[in-house]
């Protein structure tokens, strides 16, 4: 089972994140609030996933996204916002997330995320 990282302002999002995640079998390590308490928690971790919400105080989740795909080329990162702008997820894919998925979180796009990425 993975190892994962949630990254999200909103502690309503982080639960029900961490709730789903355990409820199918991972381990949900470390709940964070903003992006550059992501890079640190994640260098800390180093999870086997990341999510990362885009909107947030101070670095938000593109900025979080691209220091952490830099400094670990490796990090698999899905992005979870309630933003659907087209440019966003271009973006947040060129800047080097493996998934994209669109708030409201359901159980079903988390297994689709982790089928899409082989986790």
């Amino acid at each position: 089972m993975e190892r994962i990282l949630i990254c999200d302002d909103s502690h309503f999002f982080r639960t029900m994140l961490k709730d789903i995640f355990e409820k199918l079998g991972h381990t949900v390590v470390d709940e964070v609030s903003n992006g550059a308490e992501a890079v640190q928690a994640y260098e800390y971790y180093q999870p086997s996933l990341v999510t990362l919400d885009i909107a947030m105080p101070g670095i938000d989740g593109i900025q979080a996204l691209q220091i952490l795909v830099k400094a670990f080329p490796k990090a698999k990162v899905i992005i979870i916002s309630g933003n659907r702008s087209q440019d966003l997820l271009y973006q947040a894919l060129r800047s080097g997330a493996k998934y994209y998925i669109a708030k409201p979180i359901t159980e079903e796009k988390i297994m689709e995320a982790f089928r899409q990425l082989n986790l």
